[in-house]
């Protein structure tokens, strides 16, 4: 039997908006099903059986794109800015279509970066009961003592929100500076970012080198490519069973 779903997921499976923008083109009666004009939020389609159109022409779901992009600093994961700063977009093909950014990199942070129009799983990913954990290379001005990376681990307050790390591991043979290895679990804005200024640390840079099992791995910053067909398998395997970090 054919599943229904509803009527805004199809809109925006099919890349013409966010959810919550394809609700407002329903209601503003620019969408059709079978000819017939719907206004209605609660309303379910047949796929395979209704023909959806958007403003006069009939619209399909998309295929799924997954890219991994070496995000350089200066750079923000958001498609729409109003500062005009230069977005992830900028450094992928024109012909996409509606792409996101997975998860949050900051402005200054460099590194994995994870871009789609799978909605589902991107959620997924992101969501904390699936305890998706995230690798990063942070390179310190000063060294992070034991007693330090101790209240890291246990949970440092700032601004109200409590923010952990998992695990910490410094790195050997840096030339100049400390680095080290840092795991998170959910990630807040500027999670180590705000951390690491709690305690006084300054930071040289910081980069993104895993999310769950996808590895940054040689790809040059600035470039991206698609994600192998194992390679998306693995994110949602990945959901599927709270996979954690090796």
């Amino acid at each position: 039997m054919e599943e229904e779903v509803r009527l805004q997921k199809y809109l925006a499976d099919c890349g013409i908006a966010s959810r919550r923008r394809c609700e407002k083109y329903i209601l503003q009666g620019k969408v059709r099903v079978n000819e017939s004009i719907i206004k209605e939020l609660g309303a379910k389609i047949k796929p395979c059986i209704d023909t959806v159109l958007f403003e006069g022409k009939e619209v399909r779901p998309k295929k799924k794109i997954w890219i991994m992009l070496n995000k350089p600093p200066k750079v923000i994961c958001s498609s729409n800015d109003p500062r005009k700063k230069s977005s992830f977009l900028h450094l992928l093909p024109n012909d996409l279509g509606r792409v996101f950014a997975v998860g949050r990199l900051d402005y200054m942070s460099e590194g994995l970066l994870l871009i789609t129009n799978d909605g589902k799983l991107a959620n997924n990913i992101i969501h904390p009961r699936y305890e998706i954990q995230k690798k990063y290379e942070v390179k310190t001005c000063e060294n992070i003592s034991f007693q330090q990376q101790n209240q890291m681990i246990n949970g440092i307050w700032d601004k109200n929100e409590l923010l952990k790390i998992i695990a910490i591991k410094k790195k050997e043979n840096v030339s100049s500076g400390s680095c080290y290895e840092i795991t998170l679990g959910e990630g807040k804005n500027r999670h180590i970012r705000r951390m690491l200024a709690s305690l006084n640390i300054h930071i040289v840079y910081l980069k993104r080198t895993q999310i769950g099992p996808l590895r940054l791995g040689s790809l040059k910053l600035g470039c991206w490519r698609y994600l192998k067909k194992q390679e998306i398998e693995k994110l949602a395997n990945a959901v599927k069973k709270d996979i954690h970090l090796p």
